[in-house]
């Protein structure tokens, strides 16, 4: 279960592999849930191809219920790695932290933002960080775009 509502996994045939469908139950106007859905395809349509990204593959909206799909990755998420492990060594951390940078800068330089990076948007393996969730404009876009009240409320656990 995600932070906003269920996530999903499913198979694309197109492509032979596994996809995440994360769905947003929020309390919101059909235009608002197209706002988010049109807020989440932004960073499918951006491309944004990073080894420490979670690929976003698409999103949209049925109703009031907005989706997104992405590359399913077969990891623990941070915030379970911290309850279920010890303590990382400094340089297992510091290679971890270099690698969410460099996805963040990556997805910066695309014109997409995450708007909240959680433990929970960050998938671990022994071998490297994966962030997920992006999909805020950039701030420059933002200001023109959108809904603010909406952005608030996506921060929100519901």
């Amino acid at each position: 279960m995600g932070a906003l509502g269920p996530v999903f996994r499913t198979y694309e045939p197109t492509r032979d592999r596994l996809v995440a469908v994360k769905v947003f139950r929020l309390d919101v106007t059909p235009e608002q849930a197209q706002a988010l859905a049109d807020e989440l395809a932004h960073a499918a349509e951006a491309e944004l191809i990073h080894p420490s990204i979670v690929e976003p593959i698409a999103a949209g909206v049925e109703g009031t219920v907005a989706y997104r799909a992405e590359e399913y990755v077969a990891a623990e998420s941070l915030d379970a790695a911290m309850r279920h492990y010890a303590p990382a060594s400094f340089d297992t951390m510091l290679r971890i932290v270099g690698q969410l940078a460099e996805a963040v800068d990556s997805a910066r330089a695309a014109g997409v933002g995450h708007g909240a990076l959680h433990p929970r948007d960050i998938f671990i393996t022994p071998d490297e960080a994966r962030a997920s969730g992006f999909g805020c404009r950039s701030r420059d876009a933002e200001r023109t775009s959108g809904d603010r009240r909406l952005r608030r409320r996506l921060r929100t656990p519901a």
